[in-house]
């Protein structure tokens, strides 16, 4: 009775965020800054190799960015490739996912008469609702994983729904074209195969999870650093791991290739990255302003990661949750060295620091877990402080959501920290 009744109040859940989800596209259709589009910002530059390719049938993205971006500036352009192409810096990896989204937005715009340009309502809304989807189901297939392997149910159901409601994570499911609901989203179907493998079929169910893997890789390289989490998921769950592993190795090379192959049609080289000219400059001080700065600083403005690698160190003392907690912590330690060694450690335009999102799939697991092995007397006390810390930090972060989305202090962290956390009380976004 309790499997039915969490099961179906967490469906429910994730129903009912879907439709306030749908509800607030609709809004931005209607109201918003860009013109009715629902891609923008980074998301276009991810979304131009979709467009290009399915319709142009190149990789030139002139014409897809002065279809694109508009009303939004277009991207600089310092030179052309040595093709004499425009080039386009994102990965190709994001336009993948949003591939049936994106059929089914051309069906939608030539039945209905649109111009099937791929960039007006109807590929704006299926290509999002597709992606949000994506997102949404992949966290209830980490939810299944995570009582697959002796999770509390409605542990594993809190664990996600803290994350949707108490992490910047609900921004980039709203606006899920950016690179990070996507690459939670695979990175959270790769850990369900895992979970959910067995001996037969096993060598099957490795490749998949390697080209899952390996698209993790190529919609945002620096999710590399969950790599020491899923390599400690692997130890735990299979006996035949070095066999294992290089099925994984083996199903993540077509992804890989399928980067460098386009990367080769741009520019007509072997590239494993189309950011000419930026790189990791920001040395240890960016690391410690990745965390800590006003601008956007991870622990400043999203507390809940803090509690989450608190706990992750408290599993450190369960043998039943060791391992795993290492391998987690490790690859927080690993995103963080990437983040903050990035010349742009703040991460332009972003509600928080966007780029430990993906992370967010691994905290939650070595919670849940930890939550859910803990004797039942301090397990009571940990559950309520849990969600005790959830409805509070929710709150704060719908509160800095909504100033965000309505621009009450600059997207690009051009802010301290009180007009934040304080913009209800300015009449006006500061500085305006």
């Amino acid at each position: 009775m309790l499997s039915v009744k969490v099961r179906t109040l967490f469906v429910g859940f994730l129903t009912a965020y879907l439709v306030v989800l749908v509800s607030l596209d609709v809004l931005s259709i209607r109201t918003g800054r860009s013109g009715g589009a629902l891609i923008n910002g980074d998301a276009k530059g991810y979304y131009a190799w979709l467009r290009s390719i399915a319709l142009d049938h190149d990789v030139d993205f002139r014409n897809d960015y002065a279809l694109i971006y508009p009303p939004e500036p277009p991207p600089p352009i310092p030179e052309l490739t040595p093709r004499g192409l425009v080039p386009d810096k994102y990965p190709i990896g994001v336009a993948i996912v949003e591939l049936p989204g994106f059929v089914v937005g051309h069906l939608t715009a030539k039945v209905l008469g649109f111009p099937a340009n791929g960039v007006t309502t109807p590929y704006q809304i299926a290509v999002t609702l597709w992606l949000q989807l994506v997102c949404l189901g992949s966290l209830l297939s980490l939810w299944a994983a995570m009582v697959r392997v002796g999770a509390r149910e409605d542990i594993a159901a809190l664990g996600i729904a803290s994350a949707l409601l108490a992490t910047n994570l609900i921004q980039y499911v709203a606006k899920p074209a950016w690179a990070h609901g996507p690459g939670l989203a695979v990175l959270c179907l790769a850990y369900y195969l895992l979970v959910t493998a067995r001996d037969t079929g096993a060598g099957r169910r490795m490749l998949a999870i390697g080209a899952l893997l390996g698209l993790a890789l190529i919609i945002r390289p620096s999710n590399v650093a969950l790599a020491p989490f899923f390599l400690v998921a692997v130890l735990d769950r299979r006996a035949h791991w070095r066999a294992d592993l290089a099925r994984i190795a083996a199903g993540a090379l077509p992804m890989i290739a399928l980067h460098v192959a386009s990367f080769w049609a741009l520019w007509g080289s072997v590239r494993l990255s189309g950011y000419a000219g930026e790189g990791f400059t920001a040395g240890w001080s960016g690391i410690v302003h990745t965390l800590f700065a006003a601008r956007h600083g991870l622990f400043v403005y999203h507390v809940w990661y803090a509690l989450a690698l608190v706990a992750c160190v408290a599993a450190l003392t369960n043998p039943v949750t060791r391992r795993l907690a290492m391998g987690t912590l490790l690859s927080f330690v690993l995103m963080a060295c990437i983040n903050g060694t990035w010349w742009c450690w703040w991460f332009g335009d972003s509600f928080g620091n966007r780029a430990f999102i993906e992370l967010i799939p691994a905290l939650v697991v070595t919670v849940v877990l930890w939550l859910s092995h803990l004797a039942p007397t301090m397990q009571r006390r940990a559950v309520r402080g849990f969600v005790g810390a959830t409805v509070v930090l929710a709150c704060v972060n719908l509160l800095l959501w909504t100033g965000y989305v309505l621009r009450r202090f600059p997207p690009d962290g051009t802010h301290s920290v009180a007009q934040a956390y304080l913009w209800p009380a300015f009449r006006s976004r500061p500085g305006s």
